[in-house]
């Protein structure tokens, strides 16, 4: 063969190798298992995204065009591909790829695949709803996990969580609500010494004396943590501190209380004794001058219901200066909500003053202050402990006062016993204002007396123009008089 043919042969030969080499390959996931190119061209759609939205976002709950795009994925992935995804480089896709396992393939390992996935800390991009965030990676898996985990699992993840090195908001979570095994004290102790905050509360609940001087150390107004733990393990070396705290969380420099006067009042409160009534009894004190006073007084109000057996002159002196701060989150064992609690305790206390304070806390002007469970409390003691006309009179001070979201709670007082004097007043309540919540409520239980002259009435004042006008409350009123004499109708009817 002569030089130029074999030449020309050895470039043919280079030019096959070279056009192999260029033919185009399956896309591989990180870790080189092959994606089918569906698969990879939503997994790049996500990457370019790169944030983790649920199906419904925003107050109005619009469809995420990124879940949607999640929907595809998970469609066309195979179990393989989405543990393939599990390594991609994008955070937003390997939670994703998790949720698709846990979604599509319930029979995988996906508990195996999270703990994998706990030392997984770079920060993405999430909304679900209204809510959203920059979280680490391990954190809005466990976040979204969690309620799926059975009580073994809860444990192992909660071990890890202590016993590792990490900063996930998880830990911190796990933590605030530990249960104190003897075989974690040394580990908690550890983490409290090295300056974790959140081990604080988990160390309280140790109740060892030879802890105290750690919470004792960062015992300030401005560590929330370390409030908490001295409310947990309250001890007399504590108060001391907390005492000449309260001067920072009562200054309002900046134009606010102090963020931490719920926990700090509720550190004092659980002290005990005297003193600590002292300081709780002296936010009463502060100028009705000052604008936000009210906030310290809640705190320190609510801290004393807290802890009420311990404070039985202490509440009463607060049932009497203000109204019982919203406790409807509360949980009072025995009582169906806190407020009833807290007025039996008052009753038991001092009956005399507790149904003065009831009766006079129904004829202030300043009425908006009471939340409808109050309310509802109160009118049940005055129902219980009076005649029921004697009762009304003072229920019906407040009926005349309620705003749109106390009517309610004084409504089914009304219902029940359908005194004259209530209807007046709710005839009242729909000529003279333009809530339709209000007017409806006060329709509703008017119609519950089931008179006629009472539904005379209402239509007399439809027909007179006196029931104001607004986006629906008028018309509701008018639908609700025609159904209620449609029902009388029949009633009559059925008479005859």
């Amino acid at each position: 063969m002569r030089m130029a043919d074999a030449r020309r042969w050895s470039g043919i030969a280079l030019c096959l190798v070279l056009l192999g080499g260029c033919q185009q390959q399956e896309p591989q996931g990180d870790n080189g298992v092959a994606l089918s190119e569906e698969v990879a061209r939503h997994a790049a759609a996500l990457r370019k995204a790169n944030r983790v939205e649920s199906a419904l976002i925003g107050d109005s709950g619009s469809e995420s065009d990124v879940y949607a795009i999640y929907e595809k994925l998970l469609a066309a992935a195979s179990e393989e591909e989405l543990v393939s995804l599990l390594d991609d480089k994008n955070p937003a896709v390997r939670v994703y790829a998790f949720w698709g396992l846990r979604d599509k393939y319930p029979d995988a390992d996906s508990f195996g695949y999270l703990m994998k996935r706990l030392t997984d800390t770079q920060q993405v991009s999430h909304q679900a709803g209204c809510l959203k965030g920059d979280e680490a990676v391990a954190d809005v898996l466990l976040g979204w996990v969690w309620q799926y985990l059975d009580e073994s699992q809860m444990e192992e993840v909660k071990d890890w969580l202590v016993r590792n090195p990490n900063n996930l908001e998880a830990r911190c979570r796990v933590l605030e609500d530990f249960s104190p095994k003897p075989k974690y004290h040394a580990v908690v102790r550890r983490l409290a010494k090295a300056g974790v905050e959140s081990s604080l509360q988990a160390l309280a609940g140790y109740r060892d004396p030879a802890d105290a001087p750690i919470i004792l150390g960062r015992l300030n107004a401005d560590n929330a943590d370390a409030l908490k733990a001295a409310e947990r393990f309250p001890r007399p070396e504590f108060f001391s501190p907390l005492a000449a705290m309260h001067k920072v969380i009562l200054d309002m420099s900046n134009g606010c209380y102090h963020s931490n006067k719920d926990p700090y009042y509720r550190a004092v409160a659980a002290s005990g004794g005297a003193k600590a009534a002292k300081l709780l009894g002296s936010v009463m004190d502060i100028p009705e001058t000052d604008r936000l006073r009210k906030y310290p007084i809640e705190a320190a109000y609510t801290a004393t219901v807290c802890y009420r057996k311990d404070y039985p002159e202490l509440l009463m002196r607060f049932f009497e200066y203000c109204p019982i701060p919203y406790l409807e989150s509360w949980d009072c064992p025995g009582v169906e909500f806190p407020e009833e609690g807290v007025l039996e305790q008052l009753l038991k206390h001092d009956r005399k003053r507790a149904l003065g304070a009831i009766r006079a806390h129904f004829v202030r002007k300043k009425f908006y202050g009471h939340s409808q469970y109050a309310l509802k409390a109160m009118g049940s003691v005055l129902l219980r402990e009076m005649k029921a006309e004697a009762a009304f009179a003072v229920i019906n001070e407040g009926l005349t006062r309620a705003n749109v979201h106390q009517l309610p709670a004084l409504c089914k007082f009304v219902r029940k016993y359908k005194f004259d004097s209530s209807a007046t007043i709710l005839l009242k309540h729909l000529v003279s204002t333009d809530n339709g919540h209000i007017q409806t409520e006060a329709v509703e239980t008017l119609l519950a007396y089931d008179r006629q002259d009472i539904r005379d009435k209402i239509r007399d004042l439809l027909r007179q123009g006196k029931v104001p006008k607004n986006n629906w409350g008028r018309e509701a009123v008018e639908y609700r008089l025609k159904e209620a004499e449609k029902e009388s109708s029949k009633g009559e009817s059925g008479s005859r």
